[in-house]
């Protein structure tokens, strides 16, 4: 019995700190050691825009930066097909590629990136 005291005692410290413990988060979100940003425009991606031209023919385009309209060819895929999303692109010209759409130029994108 004359241990009994403060082995509960003890216990019971015990208990409460390692309870207090939980859920913290000592490091931010914002750690030195974070995945370095990646710099599109050196990597050779392109400014663009996704833009919904619902016309017969026609879906989605992209909008480069300095104003061209391209066509993706095959179809953006569900998760960039968003009116008015900024992407990073790549892409090459299809040629003799022919559509129905007539708003800008066919191409195949090799890479696309949300910003």
């Amino acid at each position: 019995m004359k241990f009994l005291k403060p082995a509960l005692f003890f216990l019971g410290i015990t208990t409460f700190v390692l309870a207090g413990c939980q859920g913290h988060t000592y490091l931010s979100k914002s750690a030195s050691f974070a995945a370095p940003k990646t710099d599109y425009a050196a990597e050779g991606y392109v400014q663009a825009t996704v833009t919904l031209y619902d016309v017969d023919g026609c879906k989605w385009l992209i909008t480069l930066a300095d104003g061209k309209r391209i066509i993706p060819s095959p179809a953006l895929a569900e998760n960039f097909a968003v009116d008015g999303l900024k992407v990073w692109l790549k892409y090459a010209l299809k040629k003799g590629a022919v559509g129905t759409c007539m708003a800008g130029t066919i191409v195949e994108l090799t890479a696309i990136e949300k910003q």
